[in-house]
């Protein structure tokens, strides 16, 4: 929301970012045909929601919140020149919503994920009495979690993006 706020009442600075964001998305994701763009996509929202879920193993508990915050200062950016171009913001909600149902609660969650293992760490760290758990099943259980919940989210928001919302 602070994003949008800002490029919304700088609209040459969001020009800018936005053009620099797509710059970076063709890069990542350059435009294919068909499953291989659906696979490109589950790539790098996959890389992005393991980078959350990786960066809880630096016990300092908000780092795992950064990729939630560059996501949502990249929203930020299109909707502030989608609304200083006048574009629909019907037609921007619905090209982004139907896949991104799936796709942002599956940041949060390996984020949360990230959180928790951080939490943990400290715990083993600093607060042994307060442990309840051998870390080495925690961990297998963080990543069951993601391989068998956000892993299949990521891949039902690519594939919808992809054939149903593509734009």
């Amino acid at each position: 929301m602070l994003a949008y706020i800002y490029f919304l009442y700088h609209p040459e600075q969001a020009q800018s970012a936005f053009t620099k964001l797509a710059e970076i998305l063709r890069k990542k994701i350059p435009l294919q045909p068909g499953f291989k763009q659906a696979f490109a996509i589950f790539i790098n929202n996959s890389v992005g929601s393991f980078l959350a879920l990786f960066l809880g193993l630096i016990p300092l508990l908000f780092l795992p919140v950064l990729s939630i915050i560059s996501n949502g200062t990249a929203m930020g950016i299109v909707s502030a020149v989608s609304a200083t171009q006048e574009l629909n913001p019907f037609k921007v909600f619905i090209s982004i919503a139907p896949h991104g149902l799936l796709e942002l609660p599956a940041l949060f969650y390996a984020a949360g994920l990230g959180i928790y293992i951080s939490r943990e760490i400290i715990k083993h760290l600093f607060f042994q009495e307060y442990v309840r758990e051998p870390f080495i099943p925690l961990v297998k259980k963080v990543v069951i979690t993601f391989v068998g919940v956000i892993l299949p989210m990521l891949l039902a928001a690519a594939l919808i993006e992809t054939f149903i919302t593509s734009v």
